[in-house]
C-alpha cells in the first residue's frame, strides 16, 4: 500500500469509535503501526471491561487479547491488562475464570 494510504489508515484508526474499523483492516495495519493497533485494542478494552457483563462478554475481551498478543509488543501489553484486571475486578469470577484461558 502506498504510504498516503496507510496514514489515511492510521488517522481513520483514531478517529474510529468502537473496534469495528479496527477489526476490518488490523491484518493490513498491524506490522505497520503495532503501538497504535495495541493502544486502540487497549483502550476500547478498558471501556468494555469498566461494566459487569456476562461471561460471553469477557470470552469475547479475551479473544480480543489473544488478538493482542500476536501483535510485535502484544504479549506486554496483554499481561499488563491482564494484571489489571485480575486487581480491579476479583469479584468477577466469570471474568477470572476467561482471564485464566489467555
Amino acid at each position: 500500500m502506498k504510504k498516503s494510504y496507510m496514514t489515511d489508515f492510521s488517522n481513520a484508526l483514531k478517529k474510529s469509535t468502537g473496534i469495528f474499523f479496527l477489526e476490518e483492516y488490523v491484518d493490513v495495519l498491524k506490522s505497520i503501526y503495532p503501538e497504535q493497533i495495541l493502544y486502540k485494542y487497549r483502550k476500547e478494552l478498558e471501556k468494555s471491561s469498566s461494566y459487569a457483563g456476562g461471561r460471553k462478554h469477557y470470552a469475547d475481551m479475551v479473544a480480543i487479547m489473544r488478538k493482542m498478543k500476536k501483535i510485535s509488543g502484544g504479549q506486554k501489553v496483554v499481561s499488563e491488562i491482564a494484571e489489571e484486571w485480575r486487581k480491579l475486578y476479583k469479584k468477577r469470577p466469570a471474568m477470572m475464570d476467561e482471564l485464566s484461558k489467555l
